[in-house]
């Protein structure tokens, strides 16, 4: 068995993609088709079974972009022979974003970004990923915690080229492994982050692990903020608040 598949989030913000306009699909079709706003591949799965999987369940246009020790060539290569459903996601998942090597950076990503004429994304910068043990490796050296200031060189600097491109920058954040503390801290930088960039769409992962009245009040107060929906929860658990209704938030994923 893998220990890292592809992982596929079916997201609706679909307006928040500037190449999502330009999509030509058979109007005629009664079928619903699958926009899957980020995907992600690691060494540990081959490009066509990548390829077979996205094919089984029906998405028809895919962002795609690689972790670990996965190389993002083999993305530029795919895309460049199925245009029509391969889009590359330009990867922030490189120790220079995570810790702070700006020059080497600003060379990765400005690498990435001139060599797709069209990027959808910049996907995924860790803002906060929470360290992973395993019995593998109870001691999470494989995947330790990371910690990024919104404020830091780095992030700044996406932020500038998401500006230039015109494109959505996608935030990594697990807020449920946060303390009280470290979480209200968090957010009130990331909200003062978005309230001075108001022409960034912010997409953030893991809805599910906010309560819905916090969900609420941050689309509410922010009109360019999406969310990817992993960890979401229909059901209503009183103890934890974590219900979150699709039809409440499908506004701003369609």
């Amino acid at each position: 068995m893998k220990k890292i598949a592809l992982i596929i989030f079916i997201s609706m913000f679909l307006s928040g993609f500037k190449s999502a306009n330009s999509m030509n699909f058979d109007e005629e079709k009664d079928d619903l088709y699958l926009f899957d706003a980020q995907s992600q591949f690691s060494q540990d799965i081959k490009i066509q079974e990548v390829l077979n999987i996205i094919k089984r369940s029906g998405v028809q246009r895919v962002i795609l972009s690689t972790t670990q020790r996965q190389k993002i060539a083999i993305v530029y290569e795919n895309a460049k022979q199925n245009p029509e459903r391969i889009i590359p996601g330009a990867r922030l998942k490189i120790r220079s974003f995570y810790y702070g090597y700006e020059k080497r950076l600003k060379k990765q990503l400005d690498g990435q970004l001139a060599r797709w004429p069209e990027y959808s994304v910049i996907t995924e910068a860790l803002i906060y990923h929470a360290k992973k043990t395993t019995k593998e490796d109870p001691e999470g050296k494989h995947a330790p915690e990371i910690s990024v200031d919104p404020y830091s060189p780095q992030v700044q600097y996406v932020i500038k080229k998401a500006k230039q491109l015109d494109i959505p920058v996608v935030l990594h954040i697990e807020s449920r492994s946060l303390d009280l503390e470290r979480k209200l801290e968090l957010w009130k930088k990331l909200e003062k982050l978005m309230h001075q960039n108001p022409e960034v769409s912010f997409v953030y992962t893991h809805m599910g692990q906010l309560d819905s009245k916090q969900i609420s009040s941050l689309i509410n107060r922010h009109k360019h903020i999406y969310f990817f929906l992993q960890n979401t929860s229909l059901i209503d658990d009183k103890s934890s608040k974590r219900l979150v209704s699709f039809k409440r938030f499908g506004m701003r994923f369609s």
